[in-house]
């Protein structure tokens, strides 16, 4: 059964409950394969659609480079601006084929520079470096896995765990300086305008001759009416070609739905 509800910190459903699944219909998404959790920061307020795949865990994808970004820059291997040069081999994305900085590679999901990251990480300091975070399952595999654990596993994250993660990312609970947050959100920020900044990941688990796995999650700082912060993760199985596009612009569509966003298209 799929259900779409808000709760609250004490998991009841409220007295005014705002429909997810309606907000979902009304933009074309199936309800029944896909889950969008947003969880309001101040008073731990909670819309779920589909509680049952919530907890279901996937593959992480480019999602992941969000603790693998916490890792390089703790860690001192790279810094929001760093230079990271590109080796001459052709990307099937453009943007993958040219000098990127950190934030330019987290913008464009760029394979090879985190495959470069966890290379000089190393396979044992990743893992226990995802331990430390409470990252998914925290499996990284063999050492032969070490550029593709979060790719193709066994590195596995539900929307339940993504929004746990990125809670305690927002509220400074991860184990990291105070710098490395503040340099995280830099290399995350999405979109700033006045009253409003978006910051977010978006990712695609090719998983073969099944659906495709499409993510995007994040959070959202805002300033007024009043200051709030909501925490967002969304998947959905891709199975058309034009499926990419619904991540971004469901979570748009329910965070506006539900009075997180001002009407104002983020683009």
């Amino acid at each position: 059964m799929v259900v779409c509800t808000t709760l609250t910190s004490a998991s009841r459903a409220s007295d005014k409950t705002t429909d997810l699944c309606d907000a979902l219909w009304d933009f074309g998404v199936n309800i029944r394969a896909s889950t969008i959790l947003v969880r309001r920061i101040e008073d731990e307020h909670l819309w779920i659609s589909n509680p049952e795949r919530a907890r279901q865990a996937f593959v992480p994808a480019a999602t992941s480079d969000i603790p693998h970004t916490l890792v390089a820059l703790e860690t001192g291997i790279a810094a929001p601006d760093t230079a990271v040069s590109w080796d001459g081999v052709t990307g099937f994305v453009d943007a993958w084929n040219r000098d990127q900085t950190l934030k330019a590679a987290f913008k464009s999901s760029s394979v090879r520079v985190y495959q470069d990251i966890v290379r000089s990480v190393g396979h044992a300091e990743m893992t226990w470096w995802l331990r430390k975070l409470s990252y998914g399952n925290q499996l990284t595999g063999t050492p032969s896995d070490l550029t593709t654990y979060w790719l193709r596993g066994p590195l596995e994250v539900s929307a339940l765990e993504q929004i746990a993660f990125l809670s305690r990312l927002v509220s400074g609970d991860l184990p990291l300086s105070p710098r490395t947050l503040a340099h995280a959100k830099e290399v995350m920020l999405a979109e700033s305008r006045p009253g409003c900044k978006v910051f977010a990941k978006t990712g695609w688990g090719l998983r073969g001759r099944v659906p495709d796995i499409g993510w995007y999650v994040g959070w959202i700082e805002r300033e007024r009416p009043k200051t709030e912060t909501y925490v967002f993760a969304f998947n959905l199985d891709m199975i058309s070609q034009t499926d990419w596009r619904k991540r971004e612009e469901t979570v748009q569509h329910v965070l506006t739905k539900i009075g997180a966003l001002p009407k104002k298209s983020w683009r």
